[in-house]
């Protein structure tokens, strides 16, 4: 489905990110990763041999930027159009989660939550724009959250941002449509990742209450009563940036076990 597709993500160096990465590659798409991180990307660099396959033209391209700075996606975007001629799918993945309650949220926490959510994903955008539209085709997904839908307690900025990178989502797909351009978003209730194991060692007794609800904490309950995989996530995401669904722009779809239905 995804053969030879040239597709960059953002924040693909773990995580979630990782995970749209190696569901690419299993498609045999030509994947760019861009970290901001020298640390991940040389982590990448050692991985390479073990993401799924050992073709060596079906290795990640691994690019070093900061999404909040324009110039440098801009810079990393082109390398790779110059490399793979051209651009097909851009993945915005790139994100960091910070809670703290609103009386104690800091101006500095406020605006680097803000900026890589929301002012990173309109520099991505900007920079790969103009390159699908030679080819009057693309595909944009943006990695939201249930938080952006559903208040948590302590996720004031970072709910905000999703809310806000949802409605750029649809502003967004208006704006490209004319150039055969979907933007989409995609947004994950809890999902099964090292930061939840983390929390849940944190926590104990917390998974319960997020699974089957907690009027004490405002948790609703997961209906199909389990967390999201990392791979269901990107599952959807490939959707999305398929031809399967060229006819779908501007939505926002919840990986979340029905947890919004509620």
């Amino acid at each position: 489905m995804f053969k030879d597709k040239k597709v960059i993500v953002t924040g693909g160096g773990r995580g979630l990110g990782l995970a749209i990465v190696k569901a690419f590659l299993e498609q045999e798409a030509k994947v760019g990763i861009i970290t901001r991180s020298e640390k991940t990307a040389k982590a990448l660099v050692e991985l390479q041999a073990q993401l799924l396959t050992r073709k060596e033209s079906n290795n990640p391209h691994i690019m070093v930027a900061d999404a909040t700075k324009k110039e440098e996606i801009q810079a990393a975007i082109d390398g790779f159009v110059q490399e793979f001629n051209g651009l097909d799918i851009l993945v915005y993945c790139a994100g960091v989660l910070r809670q703290g309650f609103i009386l104690e949220e800091t101006e500095q926490d406020w605006d680097k939550i803000f900026d890589l959510h929301l002012k990173g994903a309109l520099f991505a955008m900007q920079c790969a724009v103009p390159v699908m539209k030679e080819n009057n085709q693309g595909a944009i997904i943006n990695l939201s959250s249930l938080a952006g839908q559903i208040p948590r307690l302590k996720l004031a900025a970072y709910g905000s941002a999703k809310a806000a990178l949802e409605q750029l989502t649809r502003i967004a797909a208006l704006e490209f449509a004319p150039y055969g351009i979907t933007v989409n978003a995609i947004a994950p209730g809890p999902v099964e990742t090292d930061l939840l194991q983390q929390y849940k060692r944190d926590n104990p007794g917390a998974l319960k209450k997020l699974i089957h609800g907690d009027l004490d904490s405002f948790h609703i309950g997961i209906p199909t009563r389990r967390i999201s995989t990392e791979e269901e996530v990107a599952h959807g995401t490939l959707f999305l940036a398929s031809e399967k669904s060229r006819n779908i722009t501007g939505q926002v779809l919840k990986v979340d076990g029905g947890q919004s239905t509620l």
